[in-house]
C-alpha cells in the first residue's frame, strides 16, 4: 500500500470512527435526558412479599445502566478492530471500555472490553480469538484495529494519537483524526501557495511511524484503556484464581490488577459469558456483601493507596477508602476489632502496637515464616495440652456425672489434636451441650457466693467501688508480659464491651476474688495486678470459710469452660499463648531482644496473631458441614471473623510484604473461589521483610500461579540500561525487561551533580534542569516531576528554596513528604523516597545518593526504585562524590539536557 492508498485508508476509517462516537455518544446522552431503565413500573404487579427485593434488584441495574450511560457519554469508543470469520466476511467491531452501547449500525458489531469480545482490541492484525456466538463458535482473526483517546471538542468528537495497525501498513500514530478528516475536506478549496505548502506540512506531522509516548502531565497511573495480550490474557483468568504478576516498572502490573477487578464485578458480563463463574458467585454471595462490593485492594503505603484510587474511577468502580487500604491500617483494624490482639477504649486485647517497636532479633524479620511455624507450632500443642489437662481434671471429678463426661471429653481431644485444627474443634463442638448445662450449674453455686461479697461491700459503704475504681486507676496499665496468666481471668466469657464505668469496676472486684479463690485452690499466692487489689481490699473480700470451696467450683468451671465453647477459646487464646511464647522464646534468645517488651508489639508480631485467627477461620468457613454460624452456638465465636472474608483480595506491589503479611492477605479471601491476585517486583522490595523469592510466595499459596509480563513501557531505552546497571550492581536478579516494539523508546541519559552540598546550589541545579524540561516539551504543559529525598525532615526547606526559584515561571513546588500529598499540574513534588513505590513521573530527581549509601544497607535498592519511576528525564545529585559502588556507571551520565 503506498502513501496515498494509507491515507485515504485513514481518512476513511477517521470518518467512520467519529461518525460513530457521535451517534454512541447521542444515544447515551438521550437515554439519560429520558431517565431511562429499569422500574417497577414494568412489572404488570408486584408481590407484596418480594417487592422490597425486587425493587433493589431493578434499582442497581437502573444505576448500573445510568453509569454505563454516563460513560459512554464521556467516551464513546477505546478501540476499532477489522477481523475475518473463516468464510472470509470482515465484521467491524466498535469497544467500549466497560459498557457497550445497544446495536444501532447495520454491519457493526458493539462490545465492553470486559466482554470475550473485547480481547479482539488486544490482539495485532494476524492473531486469531475464538469467539462463542448463539449458534456456534466462529474463529475471527484480526485484520485491523485502531485504538483510540476520544475527547470532545467544541467542533465535535476527536481522538488524540490514535494508532492504526493493519497488516499492510503500520503502527503508525494519527494526532488528531478530527484534523485528518478535516485536512480531506477541506483539500479542494484551497488555492493560496502557501495554503498548500503549510497544509501538506501539518498533514505530513499529523502522521507518525510507530507509536507515540504520552507525556505524563497530571500525577496518577497512566491510563491503558486496552492491555497488550499478553497483559489481557492474565487479567481475564476466572475468579477462583491465585496468581502474582511478576514484571519489571512500568509494565502495566497495577493497571492489569484494577481491569481484573472491573471484570470481575461486572456481574451482567460474567452472567452473559461465563456461567460457571456467574454460578460460583451467586455461592458466595449468600449471605455477606453484594459481589460488587465484596473485594478489598492493598497496598503498602498511603501515597499508593491515593494514587490509584483515580484508576478506579476511570473503569467505573466505585472504591471507597474501605475497600482500597494499606495494610498498616487494615492490620490495625482487624487487631483491634476483629480479634482481641490490640488494646481499645473499652477492653480489647492485651496489647499496644508501634510498628519500629525494638521487639525483634534480624532473623525474626528476615525470616517471618521460620518465626510463625514456630509460633503456630508451640501454640496448637499448647492449646491442646490445655485441653488435655481439662478433660483429665473432669475425669478424677467426685461428681460421676463429671467424671463420666471427662472420660468422653478424653477420648475426642486424644482424636481431634491429631487432625487438623479446623476438624479438631468441628469434633468438640458436637459435644458441647453436655458441657455447657453442667457449666450452668456450677456458676449459679459461685456466683451467689460472690455477688453476696460483692452487695455487703456495697451496702456497708456506699462509695466502695467508686474508691476501688481510683485504686485500679492508679496501678495503671497490666504490665503485658508480666500478667499473671494463672490467676487472670482470661478464660472466662467477655464482659459486654461498654460498660458502665461501676459496673466495671464491679466486674474487676468479682474478677480479683475468682483469682484469689483459684489460687487458694492450687496452693497458690495471687501475684501481679490481682494481689495489688487484693492488699487494697483486705478484709473486704470472701470470709475464708468460702474461698477454697468457690476456688474449687471456679476450676471446675475453668475446666468445663474449655469444652464450652472450643472455637471461641482458640481464637481468644491467641494473644494470651503469644505473651507465653514471647517469654519462652526470649529466654531462649530466639527472635526477640533480650529486653522486656511490657504490652508493646511490633507490627510483625501482630502479624503472626491474625494469621493464626485468619486461618482458623477461613478453615472452618471452607468446612461443608458450616452452613451458617449464628445457627450453632459453638461456632458464634466465628460470625465476626466470618464477615471479614471477601470475594476478591488483591495486593499491589507485593513482595514489600512479608510472606506471613501475605498469608494474611490470602486468608481474607473467600474459600468458596479463594480469588487472590497480586502483582509485584522482587528487585523493587525495600522493607527488610519483603517477599524475595517464588518459594516464600508458594510458602503462602502452594498453587499459585506465577504469570511474568517483561515488557517495559515506562521508561526510555537510556533510563531502562541504567536500571540494568542498577540492579547488576546491587546483586538483584537480571532485570529481563524489554521495550516495546513499534514505540519510539529513545530518550535522554541520566543527568549526574556531584559536590552540591551547599543547598543553593542544589536548587539552581534543580531549576535550571526542570527549565530545561519545560522548554523541551512545550507547546505541552510542565509534565509531572519529583523530587526524591532521603527522609521527611528534608522535604519542606528543599520545597521552600525551590518554589522561590522557579517563583519566576509561575511554577510551584510543594512538600510532599507526609505520604499523602500528591502536586498538582505545574507542581513540581518534594517525596520521601518511602513513598513513592508504584508511582510514575515524567521526571524524576534523586537527591543525595550518597548520603542515603551512608545511611540505608539497601540504598542501591532505594536508587534502583526511585530512578524507575522516571519515564523520560531521570536527575541525580550527591553531595560529595558518587558512591563507590556507583562508579562503573560514571559513563552513563551526563550534565545537563540542553
Amino acid at each position: 500500500m503506498n502513501d496515498d492508498e494509507q491515507r485515504q485508508h485513514l481518512e476513511d476509517a477517521a470518518k467512520q470512527s467519529l461518525d460513530v462516537f457521535e451517534k454512541i455518544s447521542a444515544n447515551a446522552l438521550s437515554l439519560l435526558s429520558s431517565g431511562g431503565g429499569a422500574s417497577l413500573k414494568a412489572l404488570a404487579s408486584a408481590n407484596a412479599f418480594t417487592m422490597q427485593q425486587t425493587a433493589k434488584t431493578l434499582g442497581n441495574i437502573a444505576r448500573a445502566q445510568h453509569e454505563a450511560s454516563e460513560k459512554l457519554a464521556r467516551e464513546p469508543s477505546i478501540a476499532r478492530v477489522i477481523a475475518e470469520d473463516e468464510e472470509g466476511n470482515l465484521e467491524t467491531f466498535f469497544i467500549s471500555r466497560a459498557a457497550a452501547p445497544a446495536p444501532f449500525l447495520k454491519g457493526v458489531s458493539f462490545a465492553s472490553y470486559r466482554s470475550p469480545a473485547g480481547r479482539l482490541a488486544s490482539l495485532p492484525p494476524g492473531e486469531s480469538l475464538n469467539l462463542r456466538r448463539p449458534k456456534s463458535n466462529v474463529v475471527f482473526e484480526v485484520v485491523e484495529r485502531a485504538l483510540f483517546h476520544p475527547e470532545q471538542l467544541p467542533q465535535g468528537w476527536d481522538s488524540r494519537d490514535t494508532l492504526f495497525q493493519t497488516e499492510a501498513f503500520g503502527p503508525v500514530t494519527v494526532e488528531s483524526l478530527r484534523r485528518l478528516f478535516d485536512e480531506a475536506a477541506d483539500a479542494g478549496k484551497i488555492e493560496d501557495a502557501l495554503d498548500v505548502l503549510l497544509r501538506e506540512e501539518e498533514a505530513l506531522n499529523s502522521i507518525v511511524d510507530k507509536r507515540r509516548k504520552a507525556l505524563l502531565k497530571k500525577m496518577g497511573l497512566r491510563d491503558q484503556p486496552i492491555l497488550d495480550q499478553f497483559q489481557d490474557k492474565i487479567f481475564r483468568m476466572p475468579i477462583n484464581s491465585r496468581a502474582i504478576l511478576l514484571g519489571p516498572p512500568g509494565s502495566g502490573k497495577t493497571t492489569t490488577l484494577i481491569k481484573r477487578l472491573g471484570q470481575k464485578v461486572d456481574l451482567e458480563i460474567i452472567k452473559e459469558n461465563e456461567p460457571d463463574e456467574y454460578a460460583l458467585i451467586t455461592r458466595m454471595s449468600g449471605g455477606g456483601e453484594p459481589h460488587t462490593n465484596s473485594w478489598l485492594m492493598l497496598t503498602p503505603t498511603e501515597l499508593l493507596r491515593t494514587y490509584v484510587k483515580e484508576a478506579f474511577g476511570r473503569e467505573n468502580i466505585a472504591a471507597p477508602n474501605e475497600r482500597v487500604r494499606t495494610w498498616v491500617a487494615h492490620r490495625r483494624d482487624l487487631a483491634r476489632d476483629a480479634f482481641p490482639i490490640l488494646r481499645t477504649g473499652d477492653g480489647g486485647g492485651p496489647f499496644i502496637m508501634r510498628e519500629d517497636e525494638a521487639t525483634l532479633l534480624p532473623e525474626a524479620v528476615s525470616g517471618t515464616q521460620d518465626w510463625y511455624t514456630d509460633f503456630d507450632d508451640w501454640q496448637n500443642q499448647r492449646f491442646w495440652s490445655e485441653f488435655v489437662d481439662a478433660a483429665d481434671q473432669l475425669t478424677g471429678d467426685a461428681d460421676p456425672a463429671i467424671a463420666a463426661l471427662g472420660s468422653r471429653l478424653v477420648k475426642a481431644v486424644a482424636s481431634a489434636r491429631s487432625e487438623p485444627v479446623a476438624q479438631g474443634l468441628f469434633r468438640l463442638v458436637a459435644l458441647i451441650a453436655g458441657v455447657r448445662s453442667l457449666l450452668s450449674e456450677s456458676r449459679d453455686r459461685s456466683d451467689k457466693t460472690l455477688r453476696k461479697s460483692l452487695n455487703l461491700q456495697v451496702n456497708s459503704d456506699k462509695e466502695f467501688l467508686r474508691n476501688l475504681g481510683h485504686h485500679i486507676e492508679s496501678l495503671g496499665e497490666p504490665a503485658g508480659d508480666d500478667a499473671d496468666d494463672e490467676d487472670s481471668d482470661s478464660d472466662e466469657d467477655d464482659a459486654p464491651r461498654n460498660q458502665q464505668p461501676l459496673m466495671r469496676i464491679a466486674n474487676i472486684y468479682l474478677s480479683t476474688l475468682r483469682s484469689q479463690a483459684r489460687a487458694a485452690a492450687n496452693g497458690r499466692k495471687p501475684r501481679g495486678r490481682t494481689a495489688a487489689i487484693l492488699a487494697w481490699l483486705g478484709e473486704r473480700v470472701l470470709p475464708e470459710t468460702d474461698i477454697e470451696p468457690v476456688g474449687r467450683e471456679l476450676l471446675l468451671q475453668r475446666a468445663l469452660l474449655r469444652f464450652s465453647n472450643p472455637v471461641r477459646q482458640y481464637l481468644r487464646g491467641i494473644p494470651r499463648r503469644y505473651r507465653s511464647f514471647r517469654q519462652v522464646r526470649r529466654e531462649e534468645q530466639r527472635w526477640y531482644q533480650a529486653a522486656k517488651a511490657g504490652p508493646h508489639v511490633h507490627g510483625l508480631e501482630v502479624d503472626l496473631m491474625l494469621l493464626v485467627g485468619l486461618s482458623l477461620t477461613k478453615s472452618m468457613v471452607r468446612d461443608v458441614r458450616l452452613r451458617n454460624l449464628g445457627e450453632d452456638p459453638g461456632l458464634a465465636a466465628l460470625d465476626r471473623s466470618a464477615g471479614l472474608l471477601r470475594n476478591q483480595v488483591l495486593v499491589d506491589e507485593a513482595t514489600d510484604f512479608s510472606p506471613v503479611q501475605l498469608a494474611c492477605m490470602a486468608a481474607l479471601a473467600h474459600p468458596a473461589a479463594d480469588s487472590f491476585f497480586a502483582c509485584g517486583d522482587f528487585n523493587q522490595r525495600i522493607t527488610s521483610w519483603g517477599a524475595n523469592s517464588v518459594s516464600q510466595l508458594r510458602w503462602v499459596l502452594p498453587d499459585i500461579k506465577v504469570e511474568k509480563i517483561a515488557i517495559a513501557y515506562r521508561q526510555t531505552r537510556q533510563l531502562l540500561e541504567f536500571a540494568r546497571a542498577i540492579a547488576a550492581i546491587s546483586g538483584e536478579e537480571p532485570v529481563l525487561a524489554k521495550l516495546p516494539d513499534h514505540v519510539d523508546n529513545e530518550g535522554n541519559a541520566p543527568a549526574l551533580a556531584t559536590g552540591l552540598h551547599d543547598q543553593s546550589k542544589l536548587v539552581r541545579w534543580l531549576a535550571a534542569r526542570i527549565l530545561e524540561i519545560e522548554a523541551a516539551v512545550q507547546p505541552n504543559p510542565l509534565p509531572t516531576i519529583a523530587v526524591l529525598v532521603n527522609n521527611r525532615e528534608l522535604g519542606k526547606p528543599v520545597a521552600e528554596t525551590l518554589d522561590r526559584e522557579l517563583e519566576a515561571r509561575n511554577l510551584r513546588a510543594i512538600d510532599c513528604t507526609d505520604g499523602r500529598t500528591i502536586s498538582e499540574a505545574n507542581e513540581v513534588g518534594i517525596f520521601d523516597v518511602n513513598d513513592i513505590k508504584g508511582l510514575e513521573f515524567e521526571a524524576v530527581f534523586f537527591l543525595a545518593i550518597d548520603r542515603l549509601a551512608d545511611e540505608q544497607d539497601l540504598y542501591a535498592r532505594f536508587l534502583y526504585v526511585g530512578a524507575t519511576r522516571a519515564a523520560t528525564y531521570l536527575g541525580i545529585t550527591c553531595e560529595g562524590d558518587l558512591p563507590e559502588s556507583l562508579t562503573l556507571l560514571e559513563n552513563m551520565f551526563i550534565e545537563s539536557w540542553s
